[in-house]
């Protein structure tokens, strides 16, 4: 093939450790590196997304969309529309393990980094993510 051996081991390993989830705070800026930093934006979301979770979050998060809370049934609610998927994906994998997420107005029953992805890329190249958490969480999901 036209690629080098080197170079198609590279990409292989980077495809293992996509799958696997081992990095997948990190991974991404050795495939794009438009990023500044891994994953630099992507961590500022979730900080957004858990100061809206306290009241305290801006109107439109880092990638330019809304982000709002609602408060229902003893449930805070954040939600991010138009979030990239890769920042979706990271952002979820987070949250799954503070409260309940719901990616594109469903809610995986099983929980992986591919499935997470997998749902963030449905519509396309931006989703919309929902943190749910009970109001006596916020504090230590923090």
């Amino acid at each position: 093939g036209s690629m080098s051996r080197s170079k198609r081991l590279v990409l292989a390993s980077v495809g293992m450790l996509v799958l696997l989830g081992g990095g997948i705070g990190g991974w991404w800026w050795i495939i794009d590196p438009a990023w500044d930093a891994p994953s630099t934006r992507t961590e500022q979301l979730i900080a957004e997304m858990r100061a809206a979770a306290r009241g305290e979050g801006p109107e439109r998060h880092v990638f330019g969309w809304a982000l709002h809370t609602r408060v229902k049934a003893g449930l805070v609610g954040v939600t991010a529309i138009g979030v990239p998927t890769d920042a979706c994906a990271s952002a979820a994998w987070v949250f799954v393990n503070r409260g309940n997420v719901v990616i594109n107005d469903m809610m995986p029953e099983k929980i992986s980094p591919q499935i997470l992805r997998q749902f963030c890329a449905l519509k396309g190249q931006r989703a919309k993510l929902t943190w749910l958490q009970r109001i006596e969480d916020v504090e230590k999901n923090q």
